[in-house]
């Protein structure tokens, strides 16, 4: 009679066992369900009365519908389900994220200032700019500025809080070769989750910044390994690539990290990114892609009006600015007094690539100002538009993420309350991989 009631109690206790791992299984499966087809927290949807595509084209009254950081659908026959949460801005205008095709900002809170004598007319003035070299040589191809990016330095949050959702940031301008740059979202708590694409472009310099670190005031000290002048400048380029051409029997295996990036630039798998600011300057750089055949976007490019024919037939893509120039200022943007307000519009015209940069005196929360200014000296809203977004994105290689608001996108959007370019138009909101912030708080 003991073993039956013992039998009994074993297979209640049993029982409840198996009762209770079904009603977690059962609670589990339902709460993965719901995270996986519900509408989560990551899930927006956006009703907008304008929508600027970014590639030219223009939407009335759309939903554009945002999973997972990426834009899942934009349209107007979206089956509207009971319960979905529509947030309307009716009024308003979507654009793309605005893209910096190079951004001059603090990447890190202790990035050093150093001085550097700038032409102002006849006479030279020292000025402290921020740089990020690493001085010990003339050439450091291998650098790569990812590793001291600082996600909490303020001028990200100023970048996103003025639209711009995606910056290229590069090494400083203070040696030949600085080192390979990397695109960013301005908005992340890693420099990982910031990163959209690494090792973009090999930056180098040509003109007088390289060559200001060989001097103390206006005397130069010869025992310093800088170049001094464009002629050493020049030099320390093709001596440094001929270098790598003269070792073409010899496996990447045998190579340091200096000859392989060099390797890649010749074999035109990474592109240069020349910031040449005279017309001797960009001279010197098709004189060398003559030579070496490389791959270039010029950058800055403040004299690029009289190599229109050039850079169209070579399809070299520029990154100017700033397009404003303060009366009376000569070293805004060029050693030279050649500056043209009206490069943007006539690199337009010639059907050449090019896109926005702001600098040192062009702060990053201005960088909307300098297409504002484009459009208002005959430069079209579309192509405005496209040189912050688009055209940015194509000439960084990012284009198959940002650029456009179309499906299998980034989420990263823009609203206004007006005009873009129109300077009292309000930013209402921006949207940086889904997530949205409010740059008025």
């Amino acid at each position: 009679m003991f073993i039956g009631k013992n039998r009994e109690r074993i297979a209640m206790v049993r029982k409840k066992r198996k009762i209770g791992a079904r009603v977690f299984l059962f609670i589990f499966l339902l709460s993965f369900s719901s995270f996986c087809f519900g509408q989560a927290e990551d899930s927006l949807y956006l009703r907008v009365g304008t929508l600027l595509k970014g590639d030219g084209q223009i939407l009335k009254d759309v939903v554009v519908e945002i999973r997972n950081g990426k834009i899942l659908y934009v349209g107007k026959e979206l089956l509207l389900k009971k319960g979905m949460n529509i947030i309307e801005f009716k009024d308003s205008i979507a654009t793309p994220g605005f893209i910096a095709a190079n951004a001059c900002l603090k990447a890190t809170e202790k990035t050093k200032e150093v001085d550097l004598l700038l032409r102002r007319g006849r006479q030279f003035s020292p000025k402290r700019v921020p740089a990020l070299n690493e001085e010990e040589s003339e050439s450091t191809p291998e650098i790569n500025l990812l590793h001291a990016i600082d996600p909490k330095a303020e001028d990200f949050e100023k970048a996103w809080r003025s639209g711009v959702t995606c910056v290229y940031l590069a090494p400083g301008n203070l040696n030949v070769f600085n080192g390979t740059g990397t695109v960013l979202k301005t908005a992340g708590k890693s420099p990982q989750e910031m990163l959209v694409r690494n090792e973009v472009h090999l930056k180098v310099t040509f003109g007088t910044e390289p060559a200001t670190g060989a001097s103390r005031g206006l005397q130069f000290d010869l025992r310093r390994r800088r170049p001094q002048n464009r002629m050493g400048i020049t030099f320390i380029f093709r001596n440094q690539l001929t270098d790598v051409l003269n070792k073409n029997d010899v496996p990447d295996s045998e190579l340091n990290l200096r000859e392989i990036m060099f390797r890649r630039v010749l074999k035109k798998e990474i592109p240069l990114r020349i910031r040449a600011r005279s017309y001797m300057d960009i001279m010197a750089a098709l004189r060398m892609m003559e030579e070496f055949g490389y791959r270039w976007i010029l950058e800055d490019g403040a004299d690029a009006h009289k190599y229109l024919d050039d850079l169209k037939k070579n399809r070299i893509p520029v990154v100017y600015g700033p397009v404003y120039k303060p009366k009376g200022r000569t070293d805004f943007n060029s050693e030279e007094d050649s500056y043209l307000p009206q490069t943007p519009l006539l690199l337009a015209k010639k059907g050449i690539l090019f896109a926005f940069q702001n600098n040192e005196q062009s702060p990053i929360n201005s960088f909307r100002d300098e297409a504002i200014f484009a459009v208002q000296i005959g430069l079209s809203r579309e192509a405005a538009l496209k040189a912050l977004t688009f055209d940015a994105a194509r000439i960084l290689g990012v284009e198959d993420r940002l650029g456009t608001i179309e499906k299998g996108k980034d989420a990263d959007l823009l609203i206004f309350k007006g005009d873009p370019f129109e300077p009292a138009s309000l930013l209402e909101k921006v949207i940086i991989n889904g997530k949205m912030f409010d740059p008025n708080k």
